[in-house]
């Protein structure tokens, strides 16, 4: 099974001046292709996928097929000309861009995964200290509990006790 992350860049890409198929397309052709950027999926393919197995149908994915694969001057990505997908040897297709965006697809991961750590060692360190594990709250736990006798009773209850140095961030 294969997986591509659509990054929110895409939305001002040049890519969304070609038109809704062409962003269609391109947007399957990110969820299919595989750990090396690397796609089997074809015009044809995703014609009989979306129920466009008419002469018009094939047509159109065929245009915006060809949009992807053509340079594309106002693109952001300047390697092979700007085009987002080359043809391989063997009949399959290679999204330019892949290295790129795995590369920042794992630096977001990292950043995620760090402030979970983190935010994991400040409730162990509330915990160990006694106190209530909401965050921003300094009040003590309750005895079998994670939380302070406010949080017990209502846990979306977001008056807390603040440290009088730090301002509470806004919780929605």
């Amino acid at each position: 099974m294969s997986y591509g992350k659509i990054f929110d860049s895409l939305m001002s890409s040049s890519l969304m001046d070609e038109g809704p198929v062409v962003t269609a397309v391109w947007t399957l052709i990110l969820a299919t292709k595989d750990k090396n950027g690397i796609t089997s999926i074809s015009p044809r393919i995703l014609a009989k996928a979306w129920r466009m197995d008419t002469e018009k149908g094939r047509t159109e994915v065929q245009k915006a097929w060809d949009v992807l694969t053509k340079p594309d001057p106002q693109s952001s990505n300047i390697a092979h000309e700007g085009r987002r997908l080359i043809p391989m040897e063997d009949g399959r297709w290679l999204v330019v861009s892949h290295s790129k965006y795995q590369a920042l697809g794992k630096e977001e991961e990292e950043k995620i995964t760090d402030a979970i750590r983190k935010a994991d060692e400040r409730a162990k360190e509330k915990a160990d200290k006694g106190l209530c594990s909401v965050r921003w709250c300094k009040k003590n736990r309750v005895t079998g509990s994670d939380m302070c006798a406010t949080h017990t009773a209502d846990p979306e209850v977001h008056e807390v006790v603040v440290d009088e140095e730090k301002e509470p961030e806004e919780t929605s």
